[in-house]
């Protein structure tokens, strides 16, 4: 009977790890394509289907903190996180500063962020994500 307990609770968490990855695969290709699309897919300099996003310095904490889709035309920067269903756009003019760094909100992240500072409504704000290739973003998006 134990042996049927365990074969019956493995089973559950390999579908649980199997509908999990269907998820997140879904979730990125989706979000990647939507991202491609209202930028413009001939448009796309630079995209990241599994960008982290630690959200406004400006804002609540959940606001933007998740995963998703960080895309980049050359006169615009946009992000669409897979759920819920959040996005950031940013002209690429109102671009202040971009670095890496660790610490962001006060935080130690322990991995290098990409920050990037820029003019908003209310004066200046800051963003931040870990990227796959944070070197090619940087280089793209530093301001001349």
């Amino acid at each position: 009977m134990l042996q049927v307990v365990a074969i019956v609770i493995g089973a559950l968490v390999i579908v649980g790890f199997v509908a999990l990855w269907w998820y997140v695969s879904g979730a990125r290709k989706r979000t990647s394509g939507e991202v491609r699309q209202r930028l413009g897919a001939d448009d796309v300099v630079l995209l990241d289907g599994e960008a982290h996003c630690y959200g406004l310095e400006s804002k609540d904490h959940q606001y933007l903190s998740t995963f998703g889709a960080l895309g980049m035309s050359g006169d615009t920067l946009l992000y669409l996180q897979w759920s819920p269903k959040e996005e950031f756009e940013l002209d690429r003019s109102k671009i202040v500063a971009v670095e890496v760094a660790r610490e962001f909100r006060g935080r130690d992240r322990d991995e290098d962020l990409l920050t990037i500072t820029f003019q908003g409504d209310g004066g200046e704000d800051k963003v931040a994500w870990k990227l796959t290739d944070n070197d090619a973003w940087l280089k793209e998006l530093a301001p001349a």
